[in-house]
């Protein structure tokens, strides 16, 4: 039905834009087939394919591996992708039995990375992070002297941040970092979550993610500069997305800095914070 709607209003296509992924299967709750991508070009001929094969998120060896599994799609249409981050850590194979024993593995996992989880009574799982182990396995570089030096003072008001970012695992370890610097944090789960955040409780700055559902950082980002109460707060956007392009589509927004997370480094984040906050 969907297809259908879209030829429609199509008509002969010349205005048609298309833009999406037929690997990605995970949508095909929503009535996604990568089976339309073929049809598309049969019904609009005319139409030109445009390929995007440089991924900037993920390193060498792990599409590599997702390429392998991918590969056995019937039919398939995509291309190869190339990394743009190097190939990265080698990667471990695990075999659960079941869905129970893989959510144990993923678990498992975490603790082993950061510091572990565990089940609060609402049932909800919660991350607890050691953050010298995460500084220790590179996410951070910087010492716990230099995590110190950026305490306020004990005479100063405590300044509020705003983390922003769909990714809870992300959220949790910004702040547990900001909390260990002397800063009050407040989070958001997206862009629209965090503009009711800035509504009921304020902020002295606000860190987001770019690629967030609803509403991502580059909208929010221009919707606290067009506000009258809060176009002063600084804004720093964390983002996988670190091309040229993508940066400079931030900064026109208005974000005050822009920060990569392939070569995320806590040290660099705090540094920004007090730069913008002093």
């Amino acid at each position: 039905l969907q297809y259908r709607l879209v030829q429609l209003l199509a008509g002969d296509g010349r205005n048609l834009f298309v833009i999406g992924d037929p690997d990605q299967a995970i949508y095909g709750f929503r009535g996604a087939d990568y089976r339309y991508f073929p049809r598309l070009r049969e019904d609009f001929q005319k139409s030109r394919l445009i390929r995007m094969e440089t991924n900037y998120r993920s390193v060498g060896r792990l599409l590599q591996a997702a390429t392998a599994v991918i590969g056995r799609n019937p039919d398939r249409v995509g291309g190869t992708l190339t990394s743009t981050r190097g190939p990265g850590e080698p990667i471990r194979l695990l075999r659960p039995a079941s869905g129970l024993g893989e959510g144990i593995a993923i678990v498992r996992e975490i603790g082993r990375m950061v510091g572990g989880a565990t089940i609060l009574g609402t049932g909800a799982a919660a991350l607890v992070l050691d953050v010298p182990t995460v500084v220790a396995t590179g996410i951070g570089a910087a010492s716990r002297a230099g995590v110190a030096a950026a305490i306020p003072a004990s005479h100063e008001r405590r300044r509020t941040v705003l983390v922003v970012d769909d990714s809870i695992t992300t959220r949790t370890l910004e702040q547990t970092v900001l909390e260990a610097a002397g800063y009050d944090v407040l989070t958001a789960a997206d862009g629209a979550d965090a503009w009711r955040v800035l509504q009921e409780r304020g902020a002295d700055l606000v860190v987001a993610d770019v690629e967030m559902p609803r509403m991502d950082g580059v909208d929010l980002t221009a919707a606290i500069r067009a506000s009258k109460r809060f176009r002063e707060v600084p804004v720093i956007l964390v983002s996988a997305l670190e091309s040229d392009a993508h940066r400079r589509r931030g900064l026109e927004a208005g974000a005050d800095a822009y920060l990569g997370k392939s070569g995320f480094d806590q040290q660099r984040l705090l540094d920004a914070i007090r730069q913008l906050l002093d």
